[in-house]
This record gives C-alpha cells, structure tokens and sequence, in this order.
C-alpha cells in the first residue's frame, strides 16, 4: 500500500528526527540527552579527590609509577604524578614524566592522519596499495580492496594480533609486512580483530602518501601543531629523554621487578610506539574535545574529526539482552557510558611495563588520562572509570580496581599445556639427540635450528638467531621460556618423530597460536639418485624410489643412508656427494655438493626436478673446462668439503601433486 505523501513527509528515521529536533527546537536534542546532570562542583569535588585515588590504588596494586591529568572546557585542571620512575630508583614521578603510551598510540596516531586528511593529502578510503603496492594478503581480492580505515578500524580480516610474534623473535617492520600475506583471513569488513601490525601498515601508507617516515609525519602533522615538545613515535627520543618512566614487571609472586630489557615498539610504532607525558596528553584531548580546533586555530575539520570517532565495526557485540554494545572508529573505542553518555577511550599495555588508559566525555568536554609504568593490571582503567562514577553519580559504583584487575588477570594468565605442573618424576626417555638436532622451516617464522653444546640442547629462531635453552619434559616434549613482549612463561616444544625415531617436524606451542608453530625439518643428508649413467667403469641405474611422506606433504627422492653405484668409477667415490633438499618459501630448495674434479671418464650435466621426469628437469649445472658452471638460476656456493664445490638452487613446486626431488646426471660423452 503506497502512504499517503504528507504521511511520508512524518517517517522520519530516528537520527533524522534527532537531527530535525535539534535544528528547530530550543531545548536538548534528544539524540544525546540524558537524566543525570554533571554540574562544576561535582567535577570538582571529583579531581579533589584523584589524590587519594592514585595513591590508594597504587598502594593496592604495587604499581611503581602513575601520572594523571585532567581537562574540561579546554582547559588544564589537574596534572600531578605519583611514584617513582623504576624499582630501584628513587627517583619520582611528576607530571613532566615521560611515558611509553602502548596502543593509546593508535588513537593519537588516527589524529594524525585525520589531519592529513583534512589537508586534502588523503583520504581514509585510499586504498593502501596505492602507497604500498607490495603489500597483500592471503587473498588478492582483500588486498585489492583494502583501504587504510579498514586497517584502523580493524576489520580487514586479519587474525587477532597478527604479527607481534614475528616482532618477539626480531623481525623488523617490513619483513612482518611482507609475512602478514601467509596469514589466513576472517571475513573482510564483517569481522573484527585487533591488530597492531594491520595498523600499522596503514600509518606507514598514509606517511607514505606525503613522502614522509611515519615518525617524521606524526611530529610535524600533529605533535607540533599540539605543541606536543615532549611526544615522539621514535624510541631512540623516549630513551634520550632524561625525565622519564621505565618499565617494572609483576611477577607471578606479586613482587614488582625493573624491566631486564625495556619495550622497543619502532616497528608497530603507529599502534604502540608513541611515548609522551600527561601534558602533552592533555593538549591532544582538548583539541579533540574541542572538535578538532587547539586555541583558536583549527588541526582537524569537524567532519574529518567526526569521522574517526564514528563506529565503523562492532568491536563487541553484547553478550546479553541488556548489554551495551562497543564500538571502534578509527583507533578509538566509542560506545556509551552508564549514564547514556557517548564515552571516547582506549587502553595500552605492554607486558614489560607500561599501562595506560583515557577516558573523553564530549558532552562535558571532559577528559582524563592516566599513564603508569607497571604492567598492566587495570590501574589506569580504574582510575578513569572511579573519576566519571564521581563527575556522572557523585559516587562511585563499585570496586573498578578489583573489576578490572580480574579482567587482566584473565588475559595474563599462561594458556600452555605446561603452565603450573611440574616435571615428570619419571619422564619417558628423550629421542636421540641426533634425530632431532638439524635445521627446520616454516614460511612464517623462518628457520630454526635446534643444536647441542657440552650435552645441552637449544635452538635458535628469527633474524639474530635468537637462541633458547631447551629443557627435557617428557619423552618427545620439551619446554623453554620465551623472551619478548608476548612472552608468559614456560611453554612447550613437541619433536613430531617417524617411525624410525627421526624427527620429521617440530611444534613451537606458543608459536602456534594461530596454526603457523609446527616447523619442517630440512637439510637432512641424502645419497644421490643418478638416471642413466653408463659406461666406463659405471653400470646403467635408474632408481624410482620417494621416502616417506612428512606432515606438509613433501616426499623426498632421496633415501638415508642411500649409496650411488658411481662408488665403482675409478676416481673420485661419486658425482654428487651428497643431496640436501627441503621444503623453503613454498620452493624445492636442493644444495647439490660436486666433485671440483670428475673422473675424466665422465662429463656431466647435472639437473634436478620435483617429478620424475627429465623432459621436465631444470640444468643446474655443467663442467665445461675445469669447473662446474651453474644455470638456471643456480649459484654456486663455498663449500665446507675440500675437493668439493656446492651448486645450490630452487625450483617451483609443480602443479601435478607430486612432491618429491629428482638428481640426475647425463653422460654427454667424451670431449663433448
């Protein structure tokens, strides 16, 4: 049934009602109105009492080091800080103290850009491949579409903290970038998870897209303008900062200890990198609160502004009929408090000693921000959410500290299969030592190698080769602690073995969060398989024989122990001494040590293939003269063995499903 038009003319949706309401009427616009006043004195009798909050609350938590500042109608109220700098220092806190801000760094750096933004450099929708054209995802048809707020709003699909395990084990920014393509993807624009790597492809993009590094563009986009002198997005300016705050770690026995290494967040420096003081925090939230204007004169439009604290996902979803939903804009938490105010925030943490938090009620134009150097246990939360209880009920609700406390409490605790037990009285025997010691791959994490020195097992993982003592569990179960931001101690490390008691993979537990952890054993010593050798002290032998299949489904050509009937040619004992071979990077990597002298009886071509083909096989090299001479790609290597020359290459697994390595030698015949 078609309504009439003056009825049509009335069916307003309620945003446009609210919108209409506000524009004609004299009174509240009932799209943010709410039954509970907050009046001056109640904002003052609240900051009166921030005194005794801080000192309370640290005094219950053990947290070393608090600053705290508070702004209202753009204006500073309260700034003061607490504590001391580190354990073991005497040295206090004041509201001058520099802090490492964690992920409250994403909020300040979505500002950054909304400035960039607003001066017509660039847009939210850009796509970020526009600014980084070599970056991708799993899926071409994501990267395709990827823009820079997807990024910043967490919804490209990417899994929860993708990347900060490549970061613990010491890979730089641009080596994460180029692995977060490995990772699989949740639905795009329709699934949230948190990602500090995801965003900070985007922050990199945007610096990008005005020819500046990302802590170039966030000092002279936002930090200047503010008038920001003591905030940076570079680590080597927080460290040279004499006043400033370093990290203290909770131990599981309560006791608060100096950080042994402090956080070094560069290569996520727009989602975690950021340090500044309570000051320069306070100026940032009175722009905002301010719509986006500092003294007069504007840093961001309205709109652009509004834009980054609009909800574009839902970051939480309500658990019940009666419970709020949250929000994420662009590297703000949005949602609405319990008194039906709209509430800005977001938290920060690293576990080697930084805990921060700001809560901004832009109906009031009130903000607090709360920065600690302890690990996060929900101080600065607490402290924000009793400050608003105060300023929005004129008493508090209830115990925040306890509240929040049990919530970090629960997202510290150790998920390992080993976390709180104890050895075994009576473990099962370990493997041999020499089946498990070698050199193993993973696309994602790259190589490990697990050795032994004066009967002490470790292995060593990431660009620096970090190494980890490895300790005898049960049987093939390992443990280690791991080092690094993410680390929770102790976890396990399970050795996958054949049924000849060789390792074939090995599982890094707390690798394996999101499926990457199991690592492929290479470099495993092979005989070599010769096609078609004949004459001149050889006899004709083909061998057609693949070992055993290993969990990624590659079979190998080449048999342990496997003996090359070339053993009989008067000279040198074989053509190619020995075969490594193995699964990298999604290629056949095969190493192929060679006589730097073949008998003369023979002249060779030597090729390789992943079937059992020779029509199909790629040259990896001739001897022409006196020396070998590589193709293909090939390169020849030092090698180790003296009267031996490495020829080393790659080759791309073929699309016929079999998995195996093939080396062959071709007699050309004499003097050809």
């Amino acid at each position: 049934m078609r309504l009439p038009s003056a009825f049509r003319r009335l069916t307003l949706t309620a945003a446009g009602l609210a919108a209409a309401l506000s524009a004609t009427a004299q009174g509240t616009n009932p799209g943010n109105y709410t039954f509970t006043e907050v009046t001056q004195q109640r904002i003052d009798e609240a900051v009166a009492q921030l005194d005794t909050i801080a000192v309370e609350m640290m005094s219950r938590s053990g947290v070393p080091g608090v600053a705290i500042a508070v702004v209202h109608n753009d204006e500073l109220i309260y700034a003061r800080g607490f504590g001391i700098k580190q354990v073991g220092s005497a040295d206090p806190i004041d509201e001058e103290t520099v802090f490492q801000i964690a992920s409250v760094s994403k909020s300040v750096g979505a500002t950054a850009i909304a400035t960039a933004v607003s001066a017509g450099e660039l847009k939210w929708s850009d796509l970020v491949t526009a600014y980084l054209p070599d970056f991708e995802l799993s899926d071409p048809n994501v990267t395709a579409m990827l823009t820079l707020g997807d990024l910043y709003a967490h919804r490209s699909g990417l899994p929860d903290h993708a990347g900060d395990l490549l970061e613990d084990i010491g890979y730089d920014r641009e080596e994460v970038f180029a692995r977060l393509r490995l990772l699989p993807l949740s639905p795009f624009r329709a699934s949230y998870h948190y990602t500090n790597f995801g965003m900070t492809v985007a922050g990199v993009a945007a610096a990008t897209a005005t020819g500046q590094s990302w802590e170039d563009f966030s000092r002279t986009h936002l930090y200047e303008p503010l008038g920001m002198t003591s905030t940076s997005s570079s680590y080597a300016d927080f460290m040279a900062h004499e006043n400033k705050a370093l990290g203290n770690m909770l131990l599981s026995d309560g006791s608060w200890v100096a950080t042994p290494q402090q956080r070094q967040p560069d290569a996520q420096s727009p989602a975690g990198g950021v340090s500044s003081n309570v000051l320069d925090m306070a100026r940032w939230m009175r722009m905002i609160l301010a719509g986006g204007n500092f003294e007069g004169e504007p840093v961001i439009a309205p709109d652009d502004l509004l834009d980054v604290l609009t909800p574009h996902i839902n970051s939480s979803p309500p658990g019940s009929f009666d419970a709020r939903p949250g929000f994420y804009g662009y590297g703000f938490n949005l949602g609405t408090d319990a008194s039906g105010r709209v509430r800005y925030s977001h938290s920060g943490g690293f576990l080697l000693g930084t805990g921060t938090s700001f809560f901004m009620i832009p109906a009031e134009k009130l903000g607090i921000v709360v920065l600690t150097n302890g690990t996060p246990v929900g101080l600065p939360e607490a402290v924000c959410a009793t400050f608003c209880d105060l300023v929005e009920n004129g008493e508090v609700a209830f115990d925040w500290l306890s509240a929040y406390r049990s919530l970090f409490d629960n997202m510290l605790t150790n998920l390992s299969v080993l976390a709180g037990l104890d050895p075994p009285t009576h473990p099962a025997p370990a493997p041999a030592t020499a089946e498990i010691t070698g050199t193993y791959a993973n696309d994602y994490f790259g190589p490990l190698s697990v050795s032994e020195n004066a009967g002490a097992l470790s292995f060593s993982v990431g660009p620096q080769a970090m190494s980890f003592e490895l300790s005898h569990w049960d049987g093939n179960i390992f443990s280690y602690i791991p080092a690094g931001e993410n680390a929770n101690g102790i976890t396990a490390v399970t050795f996958h073995l054949d049924a000849e008691g060789q390792a074939e993979s090995v599982t890094i537990e707390n690798l394996d969060v999101l499926g990457q952890g199991t690592f492929i054993r290479q470099n495993l010593e092979y005989g070599a398989y010769i096609e078609g050798q004949s004459g001149n002290g050889g006899e004709g032998w083909r061998q057609d024989k693949r070992g055993n299949g290993v969990p990624n489904g590659l079979e190998y050509a080449f048999d342990r122990n496997a003996t090359s009937p070339l053993n009989s040619i008067t000279g040198p004992s074989a053509i190619a001494q020995w075969v490594r071979g193995g699964l990298e990077n999604n290629q056949l990597a095969l190493s192929v040590s060679l006589p730097r002298q073949p008998p003369s009886e023979v002249v060779y071509v030597v090729y390789a293939s992943d079937r059992l083909a020779a029509a199909e096989s790629e040259v990896l090299a001739y001897w022409q003269g006196d020396a070998w001479t590589p193709l293909t790609g090939s390169v020849q290597l030092d090698s180790p063995q003296v009267d031996y020359a490495t020829v080393r290459d790659h080759l791309q697994l073929g699309t016929s499903g079999q998995r195996f390595m093939w080396l062959g030698v071709t007699q050309l015949g004499l003097g050809e």
